[in-house]
């Protein structure tokens, strides 16, 4: 019986959805879908996956098997009020109005008393249908689009840097919450053949968890 369940996500029967939040989109309207396919090559000689630049992806994957095809429907939900505290909200895309932009917000970290800190912003909110189940490809999509997700530390011109590291004596340290989280599963019981949909309570634009000192 396990096996017939395991079979759902090796045969992609498995309908899935994210949420995520970046930084406010210049470039999208709020309720508009993009149906996005990148060519990955899954071992860069760097960290993380690369997106291969082509003309034609089918072609090209068919040709080389490293690469793989990564197939995401992603919608902007428009802007969200969100607690991002804990993170640099520095990673490059677009943004205006007020909300959290490169320009506007410096680095800081829960509790360094720079005046935004636990505070709430106007954040870029996003859902991601992915079709394939790619390494990283809901990070990479996204840092693709110009909008790395929040609070990453591998994807983006600010990859790396997400984040302060505390110094002897000061804030605690800890480790700055990547703003994605799954939120909806749905799938034929292979056993039943009833349809089931299960859905997170969570909300990604609540505050991160407050560190504690080791």
């Amino acid at each position: 019986t396990r096996a017939r369940y395991q079979q759902l996500f090796q045969n992609q029967e498995i309908t899935k959805e994210y949420e995520c939040l970046t930084v406010m989109p210049d470039d999208w309207h709020v309720g508009e879908t993009r149906d996005v396919t990148l060519l990955l090559d899954p071992n860069p000689a760097g960290r993380g996956v690369k997106v291969v630049e082509t003309d034609d992806s089918a072609r090209a994957a068919a040709k080389n098997p490293k690469f793989k095809l990564a197939r995401t429907t992603v919608t902007f939900l428009g802007p969200v009020a969100a607690d991002i505290g804990d993170v640099l909200a520095s990673s490059r895309g677009g943004g205006s109005g007020g909300g959290a932009t490169s320009a506007s917000i410096p680095l800081h970290a829960v509790g360094c008393g720079c005046g935004h800190c636990g505070s709430s912003m106007q954040v870029g909110y996003w859902r991601l249908q992915p079709h394939t189940g790619r390494t990283h490809q809901l990070r990479v999509t996204m840092d693709w689009l110009g909008y790395p997700i929040l609070g990453e530390d591998t994807y983006g011109r600010e990859a790396g840097a997400q984040g302060p590291s505390a110094s002897a004596g000061s804030a605690p340290t800890y480790t700055p919450q990547l703003r994605l989280t799954a939120t909806a599963l749905a799938f034929v019981d292979p056993v039943t053949g009833e349809r089931r949909a299960y859905r997170s309570a969570r909300n990604i634009a609540a505050p991160a968890d407050v560190p504690t000192t080791p």
